[in-house]
């Protein structure tokens, strides 16, 4: 049987969610009918046998009905519900872990219900959260908008009540939630040509007045939107002519808030960083090979490289063994630094046997010209 979209889901479940995906079709809330029950409990056998049988659909046939004349309309019917519990499980599953979104949703229930005082229980959670969370990004906004949409409808059903300022915060949240995107997707199109430095102009609208916004508000936004101002400084890194001056203010402004990260968010002023540094030293910049060395060993003293346990197949872990190498490399060329010949040619002996980052040669010629 050809591979339909309801294998390919399954086919893509580890171990966890499988096991909690048939916890989740057992249960007589989501689902009454056996015979889905059946056809999952079937197709995930085969699918995890070590030697799988063929999923045509006789066999399935034959194994939920048997002794039944086959009745193709019959098992279509079948399947389409049982990808519809599947796709129910991944929203809900999706679900847990914004634990933001689901107590705005009950926001809204308790605010449409007059549940007066589950109501400001749950406003007075948000309201915290939103006050006091660093990294602010353009789903938080969204999700900052949704929580004020929420307050204006519960709030504005005294209408003598004066909520001006609910009005004026959301305009300012949809500001920085508009600038937030805006400098995600540019950012994210200049990764993809970060070797091209301080020459890239892309012609995406409302990217001037973004920057020429953030800075004529420079303090406001460097204090209250740390991931604002970070994305503003990687852009300015990547297309300003003077980006040395600030690839060194984003180092300096990721250093003194590292902790306050989340690891998605510092994963991308890690790349940004090291991009930059990357293609400064391909350039022949040697002062880069100490920067980056730095960003490596800093990171890796907060705990960064630690979430490749969690994810050891991601990007990060290959990064991670690539310069954990390199900070051993580093680390050899700067001690190569010595005018002591022996020590000299026994780190140059131990660099030749064992490098294999960023070009043999190249790096090789570097160390040489290091006095």
């Amino acid at each position: 049987m050809k591979e339909i979209k309801l294998i390919e889901i399954l086919k893509g479940l580890n171990q966890g969610e499988q096991k909690r995906l048939s916890e989740f079709i057992r249960s007589p809330f989501f689902n009454k009918n056996p015979v889905v029950t059946a056809l999952h409990d079937y197709i995930m056998k085969s699918i995890n046998s070590s030697d799988p049988a063929d999923l045509d659909k006789t066999s399935v046939w034959n194994s939920i009905f048997p002794g039944q004349k086959f009745n193709d309309q019959k098992l279509r019917t079948h399947f389409s519900n049982l990808k519809k519990l599947c796709e129910n499980f991944i929203a809900i599953s999706s679900g847990e872990n914004n634990l933001i979104h689901n107590n705005i949703l009950q926001l809204e229930f308790y605010g449409q219900r007059n549940l007066t005082k589950n109501f400001n229980t749950v406003l007075n959670e948000l309201n915290d959260h939103f006050e006091n969370e660093f990294n602010r990004n353009f789903d938080f906004y969204a999700n900052y908008l949704s929580f004020e949409r929420s307050v204006l409808s519960q709030k504005g059903k005294n209408i003598e009540k004066d909520i001006d300022w609910i009005y004026f915060g959301m305009s300012d949240n949809i500001d920085r939630y508009f600038i937030s995107a805006k400098l995600e997707l540019i950012n994210s199109l200049l990764s993809r040509k970060y070797h091209v430095l301080g020459s890239i102009a892309p012609k995406i609208k409302f990217i001037d007045e973004v920057v020429s916004f953030i800075e004529e508000n420079t303090s406001t936004f460097e204090k209250k939107d740390p991931l604002i101002f970070s994305e503003y400084l990687v852009l300015k890194m990547m297309t300003s002519e003077n980006g040395d001056r600030y690839f060194n203010k984003l180092l300096s402004y990721v250093f003194k808030n590292i902790n306050k990260y989340n690891h998605t968010e510092l994963e991308l002023v890690y790349f940004s960083l090291i991009n930059y540094g990357f293609n400064k030293i391909a350039m022949g910049e040697k002062i880069y090979l100490k920067k980056i060395f730095n960003v490596y060993s800093t990171f890796e003293s907060n705990g960064f490289y630690l979430h490749k346990q969690k994810r050891k197949k991601n990007i990060l872990s290959i990064h991670y063994n690539r310069y954990n190498n390199y900070l051993k490399y580093v680390g050899i060329l700067l001690k190569a630094r010595t005018k002591d010949v022996n020590e000299k040619a026994i780190l140059m002996s131990e660099l030749k046997k064992n490098i294999n980052v960023i070009g043999r040669d190249w790096l090789l010629e570097k160390a040489k010209e290091i006095k």
